[in-house]
């Protein structure tokens, strides 16, 4: 079977570890549709995260608008017929980024309303870092668009969740007592009506996984690479199963 692949420009590094996990998702999407030796068309601009980290802790978010929309325009002068940022937080300047460029963004958040639609779920828990779970690019963009319920763990357990992120799994560690501080918290947002929990943070994914908790759990990545692999092969997309 022969192949007439789109090329697809990733924003990475925010951060390595989370972008290794896209690249390996839509690469074995691509090889699982088509077979054989093939493999994605991809261009990837990987930022210093280290950068970004301190433009977060300054509330620097024009600073990394701008970083990403000049990976962006290098991506689309580079051969990009599309674009997607592998990672859920950057999505607050996804907008910026978008109205930069004239190729389309594979936009994550939307990726994720779609999936959670299909399944017909509508009360859904968040989990991942409190810039995403507050943060209306992401929480408002499902409930507005989509017509979701959105319910976020409560002010300590964020505390806690971004101490877990920061200081242990983005060393790429997971011990036992953090998974079960996060499988604490499934459960609490279960107990307060979620259907399901959408993982939004490829650190936590890695920690946690289905096998583990009764509640459905929906990992944003590879709902998203999916979307990416259906740009790549130039279809419509079909809705990402988790």
């Amino acid at each position: 079977m022969g192949s007439d692949l789109r090329t697809l420009g990733l924003i990475g590094g925010i951060n390595w570890q989370g972008t290794r996990e896209y690249y390996r998702l839509i690469n074995e999407g691509v090889n699982r549709e088509l077979g054989g030796h093939h493999s994605a068309k991809l261009i990837m601009h990987s930022v210093d995260f280290g950068e970004i980290i301190r433009y977060i802790q300054k509330n620097n978010w024009d600073a990394i608008a701008q970083q990403l929309v000049d990976a962006a325009r290098g991506l689309e002068r580079a051969g990009a017929e599309g674009l997607m940022i592998c990672n859920g937080m950057m999505h607050k300047v996804a907008d910026i980024v978008a109205s930069a460029i004239n190729i389309p963004l594979v936009h994550g958040v939307d990726c994720v309303g779609e999936a959670m639609q299909h399944h017909d779920h509508r009360r859904i828990g968040l989990l991942s870092n409190e810039i995403t779970m507050m943060g209306e690019f992401y929480y408002s963009h499902l409930e507005q668009k989509f017509g979701l319920e959105i319910i976020i763990p409560d002010k300590s357990q964020r505390l806690e969740i971004d101490r877990i992120i920061s200081d242990v799994l983005c060393h790429g560690n997971y011990p036992n007592q953090e998974r079960e501080t996060f499988l604490s918290i499934i459960n609490s947002l279960r107990s307060r009506g979620a259907e399901s929990v959408v993982i939004a943070c490829t650190e936590i994914a890695r920690l946690v996984q289905q096998p583990m908790t009764p509640v459905p759990l929906y990992e944003s990545a590879p709902i998203h690479c999916a979307a990416a692999v259906n740009f790549l092969l130039n279809r419509t997309a079909k809705r990402a199963a988790a």
